[in-house]
């Protein structure tokens, strides 16, 4: 395969728009040109062609078109691998990613995003790759909203479709017009909510972080950005939970003065990259409204809403220490519950010196709940939950096992 042109991609482009234009560039229509370009693939739009670019195919393309692997390993999101997510997934949802939702080669989710004024000023039309971060909702050079839809149909951004059902011209229509309208991306009126200072603030600050690999500003950020992104990430699912930790949402809403409106939490559906750029801009103010006074007002906050560690925590998550430690240390409502192998020493210990060693006792010993030796049965307990569950108890029913051996 032969190229008439071959353009190089523009700073921070993403793959799949460099690829439109690279085919637009070749008089070639995008489906027919990328089997052509990755015959191993015969679905080639079916999935997500930024997350990942397999190497043999990565050094095949950089000899075709003459640009170097390493910058075209840049165009994708997989560049972002071990700073913002761990690892790209192919299939799934990568975090902080925006999920294209694919049905066949048509885009039904909004994977896009973009700035209209970015578009309207640039020479060659191109997305960049930041926009498919979804903490990015607006544009820190413009200062205005991204868009995630046609501004006057509210389809969903796909421009590699913008050929479908046309002949072949080289000119770049898909990146400024919309496949279904066929009206300009960039007709805009101008934007009727001013953006907030402290959510330019916060994605700045996001943003820096992505391209340094660490941030001084964020907590968890000063060794490696992965574990600032890794525990920002889990409070967002905490913000945007449907279950009994969104009444930490509840309380930062009316503790500034707003109601509980306008996003649509759905559960099992509420995935931060699945959002619209309003609902996203939304729960970000309520994250960087946690992190202000780091940890205090976090703690405070979980208190007053009592939502507890087990609630944020999650099933089977590693969070990093800058968070968990937070965790353990001031939102852990449970006893304290001795293993065996503290009952056993202080069982040997009593014997030694001649004490019965009882079930009772040995709890006294440890600090645990236990019956006083007096005429009364009620139960001594060493301290008192923040969160306490269900009905008032004399006797919480954690400790009951307290006198058990």
């Amino acid at each position: 395969m032969k190229l008439l042109l071959r353009p190089k991609p523009l700073p921070d482009e993403l793959f799949s728009s460099w690829l439109v234009r690279l085919a637009s560039a070749n008089i070639s229509k995008v489906h027919p040109f990328a089997k052509r370009l990755f015959p191993r693939k015969v679905n080639f739009w079916d999935q997500d062609p930024d997350l990942t670019i397999d190497p043999r195919e990565l050094h095949s393309l950089a000899e075709l078109t003459g640009v170097e692997p390493p910058r075209l390993a840049q165009t994708s999101l997989s560049s972002y691998e071990g700073i913002v997510f761990e690892k790209a997934h192919s299939v799934g949802v990568t975090k902080w990613v925006l999920q294209a939702e694919n049905n066949g080669r048509a885009r039904r989710g909004r994977g896009q995003q973009y700035c209209w004024k970015c578009l309207a000023d640039d020479p060659v039309p191109y997305f960049r790759k930041h926009w498919r971060l979804a903490f990015n909702v607006v544009c820190l050079e413009h200062a205005c909203w991204l868009l995630d839809g046609c501004p006057c149909c509210d389809a969903p951004i796909s421009f590699h479709e913008s050929d479908f059902r046309k002949q072949a011209s080289g000119r770049e229509d898909g990146m400024l017009r919309c496949r279904r309208c066929s009206q300009p991306r960039t007709r805009v009126e101008e934007q009727v909510s001013p953006v907030p200072d402290e959510l330019m603030r916060f994605q700045t600050l996001l943003m820096t972080a992505a391209e340094q690999g660490f941030s001084l500003e964020l907590p968890g950020g000063a060794l490696y950005a992965l574990l600032s992104f890794h525990g920002l990430r889990r409070l967002v699912g905490v913000l945007t939970s449907t279950g009994r930790s969104a009444r930490l949402r509840y309380h930062l809403l009316n503790g500034d003065g707003r109601l509980a409106l306008g996003i649509r939490y759905r559960n099992g559906k509420s995935k931060f990259e699945n959002m619209r750029v309003g609902d996203r801009a939304e729960s970000l103010l309520l994250l960087s409204m946690l992190l202000n006074n780091w940890p205090n007002d976090f703690i405070e906050g979980c208190k007053t809403a009592r939502v507890a560690s087990s609630y944020l925590k999650g099933y089977g998550e590693n969070l990093p220490y800058w968070l968990a430690r937070e965790l353990q240390w001031h939102l852990y409502d449970r006893f304290y519950s001795p293993n065996d192998d503290e009952r056993e020493a202080v069982r040997a210990y009593l014997e030694k010196r001649r004490i019965n060693p009882t079930n009772n006792e040995i709890n006294r010993m440890l600090g645990v709940a236990f019956r006083p030796l007096v005429a009364n049965d009620s139960l001594h307990v060493t301290g008192r939950s923040w969160n306490p569950r269900g009905p008032h108890r004399k006797t919480p029913p954690h400790t009951d096992r307290g006198l058990a051996s």
